[in-house]
């Protein structure tokens, strides 16, 4: 833990970097909150060159820190991302995913395969994750998928959550999405 002297210095050279490399010293930052404004600011930038980062921060311990990386490789788009962010939905790894699957949702086609190939894995949390991510994805086929699952997946999570919930709650995201088309 850093004291408030060190963490406002840190933000205050933040503010003042203007490159996409300068920002870059500031990834490995004790204090998440400085690592994740640092991300957020990459995003004005949006390369390939900050991919190998963002999926190293993919598993911070700050799952704030984990939301804005999600958001800067879906930001980035492309393959790598793509791949990265569907193998660390995969993994058992992350305690809370749901931020790996909102931007996969928000990936176009690829992020949208990439879930649907997560709703088969056998691991019910994986497959809970992905349902709530198809249902930001407004994709047409994703009220069938989600459907079948509310209809045949009534298998628990490891914090007893049901599958079947999570492809219900995710109806009634895209439903509400299509309804502010």
């Amino acid at each position: 833990m850093i004291d408030n002297t060190e963490r406002h210095a840190a933000l205050k050279a933040l503010e003042s970097a203007n490159t996409e490399t300068d920002i870059w010293e500031f990834l490995p930052h004790p204090d998440g909150y400085v690592r994740v404004l640092a991300i957020e600011k990459l995003n004005r930038f949006a390369s390939q060159q900050s991919i190998k980062l963002a999926a190293i921060l993919i598993n911070d311990s700050n799952e704030h820190v984990v939301e804005a990386a999600s958001n800067l490789l879906s930001h980035i788009g492309g393959a790598e991302s793509v791949a990265i962010l569907f193998r660390a939905l995969k993994s058992t790894q992350l305690e809370r995913p749901c931020f790996i699957a909102n931007a996969l949702a928000q990936m176009g086609e690829a992020g949208f395969n990439s879930l649907k190939q997560c709703v088969l894995s056998e691991n019910p949390n994986i497959r809970y994750y992905a349902a709530r991510g198809i249902g930001s994805s407004n994709f047409n086929e994703a009220s069938e998928i989600l459907e079948h699952l509310v209809l045949t997946d009534h298998e628990k999570t490891t914090f007893d959550g049901l599958v079947s919930t999570a492809a219900r709650k995710a109806l009634k995201t895209l439903d509400r999405n299509k309804g502010n088309e």
